[in-house]
Order: structure tokens, then C-alpha cells, then sequence
């Protein structure tokens, strides 16, 4: 697969270097916007930085030749949308074609399945040369766009974002679980608690649709494209490093609201004060991977509610999220995809921020011997059966590139599934590989879709 990748950006570069246009710039904003090969994925906060890469790679070429255009996210309330234009090398139908694909992260995995599977129309980023401005970045060109206007408390829920927008369909949906996690029944994990427009959710209907069943969601044509890992932040002035699974659920369940009442494993008390909870808004993959991975909410189990209770700050995407914990005065906790643990600590992006472990263990399955806390969910990508012509070969290389991240992953945070697909192999303890990606031993929902099943080892 790789080789066709090499060969068709060979190819295309061949291409354009008769044509004479050639360049090792991206487009510029307006450029960008004015393709006629357009494309519109939405969904996963988390899995953001991983699909940019990836089309900056694998359609693009290299990051050297595309243009990564994004709103300011380190601040509360402030939307998540991106997108990447470049001429494409791949997929082979868009080769030497300049094509601007759109990432929407902001509400998180929600918006890569309802608005999917009822081909709603939701907001986009609108690129203008006056509103974006080139940033320092070396190896691309890379705009911070603030032309949107609105914020999330405002406008986030009912999607009325303003300014440099544009309202279109979501060609791929991305979530962080599978899609029926955010139905308004209990067969899958999530039990409709992650779903903003169910009885009594945040959102607006006309957002994304009338409210669908799990049943419905999980039948969208769908792939697993590769898992995800989690973990806990608190802010770096508490002095603990670790908190049993059982006490971060109590915080979480609004049954503890003081660190006094939070006993560590040598049974004493976590620290004194009020307790500040930073959680992402519903209809967040991150935040319903916390709720199943504490309560096991929707497994007819016990019955939780960190999706269903208003115990902190919400409507938070990721980056807003860590600002969070990390201008908390010193009392939070908080959660978000392991990647962004590069970020946390003195001379970091959240500098008042740490990583901590759970009932001994870390986030991810890195060192021999000590397992992992289980936080791993994995991610889909969801087809809508509308979606445009160039959308339908992006969807197909899509599935292909992201499975294969045994050799195509630099994220701590994604992670191989064996087999899947064959060239992914089972290793234990994770092994760092080529591009610094690691395989896991271990499957969640085994492509069917069920994230209340146990992380099973499918060892070689």
C-alpha cells in the first residue's frame, strides 16, 4: 500500500512539474477554499490530529506540500474546525486535482454519526484570506483562521456559529466508539446518554437530526480504524500521582465533591478543597469512553452518570478542556486522549497539568509487566450512503491507511489492532515500531461494535 502511495505521488509530482506548477507552498486560504473538489469529515476531537496527519501524508504527499488551516482552541468556548488543502497524489481519482478537505471537530464524536446517518447539513470552516493569518510552522503552511464567530455556550449547541462558515453534509463521520454508543437505546454501550439531541440532551434537534436508536446508528456502513487511549489529568499542584479506579468514579459520579473526601491507596486523604471537574461536552467520544470505562454506563450494569449529571465546566473541547485543569486554581481533574500528555507540565503548553496513573497503572501498555488501565476504546469511521463521488475514494483509502497504522502511526495515542489489518501484528508488551506507532494485544469491540465487551488478548 505504501509503495502505491509513493508511486502515485511520484506521479502526480511528475504531473505537475510539466504542467509547471509545482510548489513546495500550500495553498493559500482563499486558493484553498475556492477548490471545486471539496470534501467534509466530522467527528472525533481526539482522533483530529491523527486524520490531519494523515492527510497530510497520505493525501498530500508530505506535510511540505499542503496548507492546515484551524481556529483557536486554547481558550473555553471557542470552536474546533480544521482543514487541509493541497494537490492531491492520492486517492488515484484526485491525483494532481487541488482538493480541500474539511475536519470539524468541534462537538466532538456525535457529529461523525448523527448528522451522518440523517445527512444533515451542520457548520464548517470558511476559509478567507482576510481572517486567516500564516503562522511559523516550517514544515507547512499553517493558517490560525478566527473569522468564526460565536461560542460554544452560546451557539455550540444549537449550531449557529457565524462569520467565515459554511453549511454542508458530513461526508465521513469519525467516532471514537462505535457509532451506536450514541443512540437513544441501551444495546450498545452508552445507552443514548451520549446522545446531545435525546430526551432531555443539550442540542438542538435541528442540529443533527432527529434523535436516532442505537440499533440505527450501529447499522451506518462503518469500520474500526484503529484504537485509542485515555487517561486522567489533575492539576500539578496536587501531590498525588495516582487515584483508584473506584475514587475517580466517585468524583465523576458527583459523589465526592472535596479532595478531603478522596482516599488514596494508603488510605489517606487526596488534599482539601473543592473539587473543579473539566469534562467535555456530551456527545464527546472522549467523554462517553470515560462514562462506559468508570460505570459501564449502558452495559446494564451499574447504573452511572457521568454523561447524564452537570457536575463541571462542559461544552469544552479538547485543548479548552486541559486549560481547564490547568487555570482551575489548583482543584481539577479532567481527561482527554494520551497524546496530548506531551503538553502537561512546567514549560508545557499546560503547564500546571500532570498525567496521573489509576489504581497503580498508566493510560497506555508500555512497559512490560504492568498492563495497562484498560482505557481503550476503538475508533470508527462511518460512510454516509450520500456522500460525494470524491468523498467515496477518500472513504476508501481512509479505511485502508488509518487500519494499517502499524506503519503509518506517529501518535502515542493510536494504537495497531492485530490483524486488522493482516500486516498488524499482536506483540506483547507493546513494541515501538516504525514510526513510532505500537501494536496492542488486545481488542475491544472486535469490529462488531462493543465497547462494554473486557480488552481481550488476542496473542499470536
Amino acid at each position: 500500500m505504501r509503495n502505491t502511495y509513493v508511486a502515485a505521488a511520484v506521479a502526480a509530482t511528475l504531473a505537475m512539474g510539466v504542467a509547471g506548477v509545482a510548489s513546495a507552498a500550500g495553498p493559500t486560504p482563499g486558493t484553498a477554499q475556492a477548490s471545486t473538489h471539496k470534501i467534509f469529515i466530522a467527528g472525533s476531537s481526539a482522533a483530529a490530529s491523527g486524520i490531519v496527519n494523515f492527510l497530510q501524508t497520505t493525501v498530500c504527499g508530505g506535510a511540505v506540500n499542503s496548507s492546515v488551516f484551524t481556529t483557536p482552541t486554547s481558550t473555553p468556548n471557542l470552536p474546533d474546525f480544521r482543514a487541509v488543502s493541497c494537490t492531491a497524489v492520492a486517492p488515484a481519482s484526485l491525483a494532481g486535482q487541488l482538493v480541500t478537505v474539511y475536519y470539524r471537530a468541534e462537538g466532538g464524536s456525535v457529529v461523525g454519526v448523527l448528522p451522518v446517518i440523517n445527512n444533515t447539513q451542520i457548520k464548517h470552516l470558511a476559509m478567507s484570506d482576510a481572517t486567516c493569518t500564516l503562522g511559523s510552522a516550517t514544515t507547512a503552511s499553517a493558517y490560525s483562521c478566527t473569522g468564526v464567530t460565536g461560542s460554544a455556550t452560546a451557539n455550540g449547541t444549537n449550531d449557529s456559529w457565524g462569520g467565515t462558515i459554511q453549511t454542508h453534509n458530513v461526508d465521513i463521520g469519525v467516532s471514537d466508539l462505535e457509532p451506536g454508543v450514541f443512540g437513544t437505546s441501551a444495546k450498545w454501550a452508552g445507552g443514548g446518554l451520549h446522545n446531545p439531541v435525546a430526551p432531555a440532551g443539550p442540542y438542538d434537534s435541528g442540529f443533527t437530526g432527529p434523535a436516532k436508536t442505537a440499533a440505527q446508528l450501529q447499522a451506518i456502513t462503518h469500520a474500526t480504524i484503529f484504537q485509542q487511549v485515555f487517561g486522567f489529568v489533575v492539576s500539578s499542584n496536587l501531590t498525588f500521582s495516582d487515584l483508584p479506579k473506584d475514587q475517580v468514579a466517585a468524583i465523576f459520579d458527583g459523589l465526592v465533591s472535596d479532595w478531603s473526601q478522596v482516599t488514596l491507596a494508603n488510605n489517606t486523604a487526596a488534599g482539601s478543597g473543592p473539587i473543579t471537574i473539566c469534562h467535555r461536552e456530551i456527545g464527546s467520544g472522549t467523554r462517553a469512553a470515560t462514562d462506559i470505562f468508570l460505570n459501564s454506563v449502558g452495559c446494564a450494569t451499574a447504573p452511572g452518570n457521568v454523561g447524564t449529571t452537570d457536575l463541571g465546566l462542559n461544552n469544552l473541547q479538547t485543548g479548552a478542556e486541559l486549560d481547564c485543569v490547568n487555570q482551575s486554581g489548583g482543584n481539577a481533574i479532567g481527561y482527554a486522549s494520551v497524546d496530548n500528555f506531551s503538553k502537561l507540565g512546567a514549560g508545557n503548553q499546560f503547564a500546571n497539568t500532570k498525567a496521573i496513573t489509576v489504581s497503580g497503572a498508566t493510560a497506555s501498555r508500555t512497559v512490560a509487566g504492568a498492563g495497562g488501565y484498560g482505557f481503550v476504546y476503538e475508533a470508527t469511521i462511518n460512510k454516509n450512503a450520500n456522500q460525494s463521488a470524491d468523498a467515496a475514494s477518500l472513504y476508501t483509502l481512509m479505511q485502508s491507511a488509518l487500519q494499517n497504522v502499524n506503519t503509518t502511526s506517529t501518535s502515542a495515542q493510536i494504537l495497531a489492532i492485530p490483524g486488522q489489518p493482516a500486516a498488524n501484528r499482536a506483540i506483547t508488551p507493546l513494541q515501538t515500531g516504525t514510526g513510532g506507532a505500537v501494536t496492542s494485544n488486545f481488542l475491544r469491540t472486535g469490529g462488531a461494535g462493543n465497547s462494554c465487551n473486557p480488552l481481550n488478548n488476542v496473542h499470536e
